[in-house]
């Protein structure tokens, strides 16, 4: 889920989608996002009627697991600090807050456990509080408890929103960014590749660059697109029906017209007709993906259908 969503990575925008998550997920609990910029938040983002609040963070950048852990402790500290503390207790109260039983805290993730034994810790300090301060504390339940909440916990409507179009759009060029080794790739599908890209060149010779580079493209391509369906599987099982719908669907089109095609004189012409078409198909399909995640999915898939016996060209 991380990897689809690092353009919201940033205070800002997290904390925007952190509150249209809580929005979705608690509309018939009424929730209510807090301004902060009224007499301060209290510690809190936004609140629900049956007792759940939550503050989110996001860090500014990229930290050791031991830095990010630090500054995730430091803010966790200062907002519990505020939640109780009687500078905010009328505040709280006025907006409505009452019977709290969970208070979370919101990150992209989390890779150090000590940040659970802190939030343990912050609990057993709020109880203690609240026992010595129980008139001021009432709007703290005698079973609350902190969670440490991320945004694999948020997956469902995280890709109801994308859907929706509500503003955020998925990035699925991630795997772009590490080197990609297709070298185990099955020699079969290998083979496919090469003598249909062969076939698109007009049999060019192998030993030609151009030829040489868009083979180890589109092998590229295939290995990332496996990759790709495997984390969409996981973590956006919605996008990922949705595409091996369409996959399906319009890789039967594409088998038949070039099975059907019987002139290998324009092989390209046609190979370069079913990737623009594609390229329509998948923008209309899909406008909560970004413009770069279309031509990646179509490299993807088209990848795949040169893979296998799905997309055909005849040799002269």
């Amino acid at each position: 889920m991380i990897e689809f969503i690092q353009q919201y990575l940033t205070g800002e925008e997290w904390e925007k989608l952190c509150n249209s998550c809580y929005r979705m997920r608690y509309q018939e609990d009424g929730y209510q996002e807090i301004p902060a910029s009224y007499r301060g938040d209290g510690g809190i983002e936004g609140f629900t009627k049956n007792g759940i609040v939550y503050q989110c963070y996001c860090p500014e950048k990229e930290y050791t697991d031991d830095d990010l852990y630090n500054h995730m402790r430091n803010k966790m500290t200062k907002d519990i600090s505020k939640f109780i503390s009687s500078d905010y207790e009328k505040v709280l109260k006025g907006l409505g807050v009452r019977n709290v039983h969970r208070w979370q805290f919101v990150v992209p993730e989390y890779k150090d456990k000590r940040i659970l034994e802190h939030a343990e810790n912050k609990r057993q300090e709020v109880m203690a509080y609240k026992a010595e301060h129980e008139e001021q504390c009432d709007y703290i339940a005698d079973d609350f408890v902190i969670d440490v909440k991320v945004a694999l916990d948020f997956k469902l409507e995280i890709s109801r929103i994308v859907r929706n179009d509500l503003g955020v759009k998925l990035d699925l060029t991630v795997l772009r960014n590490k080197k990609i080794d297709w070298s185990g790739c099955d020699s079969i599908k290998v083979n496919n590749v090469k003598r249909k890209i062969k076939a698109v060149m007009n049999n060019i010779d192998e030993n030609d660059e151009d030829y040489i580079e868009l083979v180890n493209t589109y092998m590229e391509s295939y290995a990332i697109g496996l990759e790709l369906m495997e984390k969409l599987r996981v973590s956006q099982i919605e996008l990922y029906e949705q595409i091996m719908e369409l996959e399906q669907t319009y890789k039967r089109e594409v088998e038949i017209r070039t099975k059907a095609n019987t002139d290998s004189s324009i092989n390209q012409q046609l190979f370069f007709d079913i990737l623009d078409k594609f390229q329509g198909v998948l923008e209309k399909e899909f406008p909560y993906l970004t413009r770069s995640s279309i031509g990646e999915l179509k490299d993807d898939m088209v990848s795949s259908w040169l893979a296998d016996c799905s997309m055909q060209f005849k040799s002269r």
